[in-house]
């Protein structure tokens, strides 16, 4: 079983950018014609939204480093 740590704190205000990215997906998402329509370069954007929002998520998760306190 793998075991998800919580999000780190938002000190770096990444959760509103996250709802923002993840909000501008939806619509993206909305305005556009299904998957099979779409054209080259609609699923390129499409994909481009999804890759911004994964960046914000990933890092939203990653914990910060402690200094350490050995030596």
């Amino acid at each position: 079983m793998t075991t998800v740590p919580p999000p780190r704190e938002d000190a770096d205000g990444l959760w509103p950018a996250l709802t923002e990215a993840a909000a501008n997906v939806e619509k993206l998402l909305a305005a556009l014609p299904e998957p099979g329509a779409r054209s080259p370069a609609q699923r390129a954007e499409i994909a481009a939204a999804h890759d911004a929002a994964r960046t914000l998520r990933v890092r939203s998760w990653t914990p910060t480093p402690t200094p350490s306190t050995t030596g």
